[in-house]
């Protein structure tokens, strides 16, 4: 499927919730370019398309062909979603990864957690934010456990209907001290019974320099 067909496709179907309005899932795809397409952004849209969130657009779907060549050509931008992949636009850099876990619901298409990592070079702001698909919480304001490298876990608090949660809200590393977890973090009971785990060795070192200034460092 060609480039410009995909990103026709995404607009109309996907950036309806996910836009700069409402970056439902701590997503915008209203300027999505299938051309430069980050691989954790990749995987989130095809667990998207295959549990069936392409129906909540309100307009007729496509044919099944269509649909077909649009996930397969989507799949191919997504590999590599398993590892950190790092982006910088405006003054900001980002990375993400995606991890999966299998579900007895939709049809046992797994639920897909992605993790991003985002700083503000300018404001040394920093946020650590986990989403998910295909489906949404239960409206009874579940909560998670979250655990780093090991440690005793923290507990939060899911936003109904968001389909993100903030972890690590910070401004000014420097003053609040925040540490990045070194090996892992461990995520649990977002759905029953699952439980997801992210690697942090694989960071690059690259965008650990990039996030410097969010972290009080020279």
């Amino acid at each position: 499927m060609p480039a410009a067909r995909q990103n026709e496709l995404t607009r109309q179907y996907c950036a309806v919730c996910h836009n700069d309005a409402h970056t439902m899932g701590g997503l915008s795809l209203e300027h999505f370019d299938t051309a430069h397409a980050d691989p954790a952004t990749a995987a989130m849209i095809v667990s998207k398309l295959r549990g069936g969130a392409i129906s909540l657009a309100g307009v007729p779907p496509p044919d099944g062909l269509t649909l077909h060549s649009w996930i397969a050509a989507v799949e191919e931008q997504a590999a590599g979603a398993g590892r950190w992949s790092g982006s910088r636009a405006e003054g900001a850099s980002t990375a993400s990864i995606v991890q999966e876990a299998p579900s007895s619901n939709n049809g046992g298409v797994p639920d897909s957690y992605r993790l991003s990592l985002s700083c503000h070079a300018d404001s040394r702001e920093i946020e650590m934010r986990l989403s998910w698909a295909p489906q949404d919480v239960p409206q009874t304001g579940r909560t998670i456990s979250v655990a780093a490298d090991g440690n005793a876990p923290s507990t939060y608090m899911v936003p109904v209907g968001e389909g993100v949660v903030v972890l690590y809200p910070r401004k000014g590393g420097l003053s609040l001290g925040l540490s990045l977890p070194e090996r892992s973090l461990t995520i649990a009971g977002l759905f029953p019974g699952e439980t997801v785990t992210f690697p942090f060795g694989g960071v690059a070192d690259t965008w650990r320099e990039a996030i410097a200034p969010c972290l009080g460092r020279p």
